[in-house]
């Protein structure tokens, strides 16, 4: 079946002769096709190797703008199958009430959106696909070898933004903007950083004992790629995973003060990296060294570091937080406005038939730069924006009791990555625009759906080898 999928996708493109966007939409509709008949794992494979590819491929080759929905329609096959191979009786610990409260939020706010129809319905899948792919993996009946290969899987796209990024720094880029992986050349630094520190997260929570040697390589090829690509925020995200991930370990060990101080230790030394790393390598980027020193020189500054942040015009980063407070101040009115947004696709472009939404182009370059949170604030109101962060809790949560009994260093390691991750997700949403990006929304929720399952799977597995054992036990005596 492997075999037939792929000769018949090359014939697919070669019968489209030389015209690449007719050959790779072909291509798309056989990897539907191939995902919705065979197994589960192929299909959720699709779902996160086009997560972080597709926005690389679209700058690096003409596709069309409609290329960008095959992620989410892969999450939409992959739900559909898993619903129709859903046993009877099948008991899931899912902690469910936090996402039918915000998804009846976001349908609320999606039949009173002031947008296109047709953007309002892009935008409520937009928000909506990243915790259906979570529930879809939770439900669904992968076994654990196929969760550990797709757990490698993502180690090896995570590994592979290192070739990549010192290719594009060589060969590639002229300026530091176009060193993005394979994030592509827009945004793509910003998704970089993010993805960097959900990298050292999960290998800082995950690696213990011996084990904790491949944190050296680890760490070198992590600041490597923020360093090459200037992905400053990345060395912040690393901090942050480390704390919340030492946090986690310390109160699930009971061993609170010693574990944090030490995982704390550790996050300063990622801080440490970012200084060490623009002083002494500054000569190999595209800013060159001079750029490292003036950058190195206006970060030791009082307020500097809070003005590259939150300010706009050409010393800020296009108002992170200052778009949160237009957001709130952007004629607000009433109410409804403020609890529940003005619905899903204020702020999108149509993908499916092109043009921008009304407010979009009557606030100009405004909401150009509009991170996640900004976002979340406009279209889904405050209550849609604080529940959504109660999901993530939820999702963090459904990991754990998948793991109880936490036998062993295992579930607690798998349970505080989690933790770790959910802090970094969060906070990349100030940030950037992380909760509304399929390379890094579309990551988090199939990562913390498999760390999910794969708890799920041992447990059951556990549960049903104990009857054996007491049996055998018993004809013993």
């Amino acid at each position: 079946m492997w075999f037939a999928t792929i000769g018949l996708a090359i014939v697919a493109a070669v019968a489209s002769g030389f015209a690449p966007a007719p050959a790779i939409l072909l291509f798309a509709v056989v990897v539907v096709v191939a995902a919705s008949v065979l197994r589960p794992g192929f299909a959720l494979g699709a779902v996160v190797f086009s997560a972080l590819i597709m926005s690389g491929l679209q700058t690096a080759i003409t596709l069309p703008t409609q290329a960008s929905l095959l992620t989410r329609v892969f999450i939409a096959v992959f739900a559909l199958s898993t619903m129709l191979r859903l046993r009877r009786g099948m008991r899931v610990s899912a902690h469910l009430t936090p996402f039918i409260i915000w998804a009846g939020i976001l349908a609320v706010s999606t039949m009173v959106a002031v947008s296109d129809r047709i953007l309002s319905l892009q935008g409520f899948w937009t928000y909506l696909c990243g915790p259906v792919a979570f529930l879809a993996i939770l439900y669904s009946d992968l076994c654990e070898s196929t969760l550990k290969k797709l757990s490698l899987a993502i180690a090896g796209l995570m590994a592979l933004q290192l070739p990549v990024v010192l290719y594009q720094n060589l060969f590639v880029a002229t300026k530091v903007d176009e060193i993005g992986g394979t994030f592509g050349k827009v945004g793509g630094t910003s998704l970089q950083a993010i993805i960097m520190g959900f990298t050292w997260t999960v290998a800082i929570a995950l690696l213990a004992g011996k084990r904790r040697v491949w944190l050296v390589p680890i760490a070198a090829a992590v600041v490597t790629v923020l360093l090459v690509s200037e992905a400053k925020a990345g060395f912040l995200f690393c901090a942050i995973g480390t704390v919340a991930a030492g946090l986690a370990i310390g109160v699930l060990t009971r061993r609170f003060a010693t574990v944090s101080i030490k995982y704390t230790a550790i996050a300063a030394g990622a801080v440490a990296a970012l200084f060490a790393g623009y002083a002494y390598a500054g000569s190999v980027l595209k800013g060159g060294e001079r750029g490292a020193i003036n950058l190195l020189a206006s970060m030791s500054t009082s307020g500097a570091v809070v003005r590259y942040l939150f300010s706009h015009g050409p010393q800020g980063q296009a108002g992170r937080l200052e778009g949160v407070r237009l957001a709130l101040m952007q004629g607000r009115s009433a109410l409804a406005d403020a609890l529940i947004g003005r619905g899903p696709g204020l702020l999108s472009s149509s993908t499916l038939l092109g043009g921008t939404s009304a407010f979009l182009a009557a606030t100009g370059a405004t909401f150009e730069w509009a991170t996640s949170l900004t976002r979340s604030i406009l279209e889904t109101g405050i209550l849609g924006t604080l529940t959504y962060a109660v999901v993530v809790a939820a999702a963090v949560w459904t990991v754990s009791d998948s793991w109880k009994p936490r036998v062993g260093e295992l579930g607690t390691a798998v349970v505080a990555a989690c933790v770790g991750l959910a802090a970094v997700y969060l906070v990349a949403g100030v940030y950037a625009s992380a909760w509304h990006s399929d390379a890094v929304a579309v990551t988090f929720w199939c990562v913390m759906g498999i760390a999910a399952k794969w708890g799920q799977v041992r447990r059951a597995a556990a549960m049903a080898s104990s009857p054996v054992e007491e049996t055998s036990a018993t004809a013993a005596v």
